[in-house]
């Protein structure tokens, strides 16, 4: 069982807070300078940019 405190709980969330903040401005500083952004989704690395792609691609085929 976890000895954490309501008050360590509460300070554990407001650091996520700050670092999700952090990360949001990093990877909108990145978009801004072109420099792609790298996510791990389902153990499969890819960039904002690939994930784009793949977008405009389903758009595309759907269209058709």
């Amino acid at each position: 069982m976890s000895q954490f405190s309501l008050k360590d709980y509460q300070s554990l969330i407001e650091y996520q807070k700050i670092g999700n903040l952090a990360v949001q401005k990093a990877q909108e500083e990145n978009r801004r300078l072109g420099i792609p952004n790298w996510y791990s989704i389902d153990d499969v690395i890819i960039s904002d940019m690939q994930l784009q792609e793949i977008a405009k691609k389903q758009k595309l085929s759907i269209k058709s």
